[in-house]
């Protein structure tokens, strides 16, 4: 599995998470487990963007600096 279908496959994660989440609020269930679960998931998409954006940062500089 590459980055982007990881990256998806999180987002279709917190999409499914979000609906049992809506749906236990309407009913006034407890949802805890899946709140966490969604800001874990969260957390994960940012680390990867992180990631994603700190190895596209110095590459970046380093080629306008050379100029």
């Amino acid at each position: 599995m590459n980055k982007q279908q990881y990256l998806k496959a999180l987002n279709q994660e917190i999409q499914k998470l979000n609906g049992v989440i809506d749906h236990k609020i309407l009913h006034h269930y407890d949802y805890k487990r899946e709140a966490r679960r969604h800001k874990q998931l969260l957390q994960a998409i940012r680390k990867e963007e992180q990631r994603r954006r700190s190895i596209r940062s110095p590459l970046f500089f380093n080629f306008f600096s050379r100029v």
